[in-house]
């Protein structure tokens, strides 16, 4: 019986709560065991799993994406928004960092000419409870050029 683990492939079916009760929206999701495509303790928790189990998983913020940190929230004057843009709170935008990679933020709050933005992830600072139904597990195989 194959189950999740070193070369493998694995789909899984998840839902995710943030606390007030099991979410009853069901997300898929295929990764590569060990390819960093999930978080390192959800991938760790679904070790050994195989098609048809269950596992309820909690993670802490600490196992997820970190506790909020307060160096991440800032405020900008609006006039950093484009001209043309109605700028609200819960909105989503990108910016650049001075290494000209993207980074995502949000805005937290709008008072007068300023604006109050977030760089952490939505997720930080909260912990996770997921479901897990494990519908497919695949190995991945080494073939040789003859």
């Amino acid at each position: 019986m194959v189950t999740i683990g070193p070369n493998t492939t694995a789909t899984i079916d998840y839902s995710l709560s943030l606390g007030g009760g099991i979410s009853s929206h069901r997300e898929s999701l295929q990764f590569r065991y060990g390819a960093g495509e999930i978080l390192p303790k959800l991938e760790e928790e679904l070790a050994g799993l195989s098609v048809g189990e269950e596992k309820d998983i909690t993670l802490s913020p600490e196992d997820a994406y970190g506790e909020i940190d307060p160096r991440l929230i800032q405020v900008v004057p609006l006039e950093v928004f484009p001209g043309d843009t109605e700028v609200k709170a819960g909105q989503a935008y990108q910016s650049l960092d001075e290494r000209g990679k993207r980074r995502l933020f949000y805005v937290k709050k709008v008072e007068g000419n300023h604006v109050t933005v977030d760089f952490n992830h939505p997720l930080a600072g909260k912990t996770l409870y997921f479901h897990v139904v494990v519908r497919d597990i695949q190995s991945l195989t080494m073939e040789k050029e003859v």
